[in-house]
């Protein structure tokens, strides 16, 4: 991602930024994922299943978007799928929460990092992928 970083929108390189460093943590340290929302992952098989849903998806997600931004193909389905699926877990969390009538700062947390990652991902792919202007 980094050799590209220079050539990619501001939007596009926040919303891979944010799924490699998802995916690179949940791969390196999976036991973190739900320590973080308060639970833990005992099993090697609950640790598996860290890597691969909370690691493997988002670097997937994170690689869909630097590989459209590198292509000269128009429109970006990849990205928009990528930008969907960002606002569909944001929107998950939300239901979440008002089904268990709380939501503690960490969901909170994470609703705004999904909501504003889809955010920046549709900027980035309505300006076409092309870096932000410099004033």
């Amino acid at each position: 991602m980094l050799w590209h970083a220079a050539a990619m929108h501001l939007g596009l390189l926040a919303g891979a930024a944010f799924y490699t460093g998802v995916g690179t943590a949940a791969l390196l340290r999976p036991a973190l994922v739900p320590r973080i929302f308060g639970g833990s992952a005992p099993t090697a098989s609950a640790r598996t299943e860290i890597r691969a849903v909370y690691g493997g998806l988002p670097l997937a997600m994170a690689g869909f978007v630097v590989a459209e931004s590198r292509s000269a193909a128009t429109g970006s389905p990849r990205t928009d799928a990528v930008a969907a699926l960002s606002a569909a877990m944001a929107i998950g969390r939300v239901i979440g929460s008002v089904a268990e009538g709380e939501a503690d700062a960490v969901t909170r947390l994470f609703i705004a990092l999904e909501a504003a990652t889809a955010a920046a991902l549709v900027v980035g792919v309505r300006s076409g992928g092309r870096p932000t202007a410099r004033g």
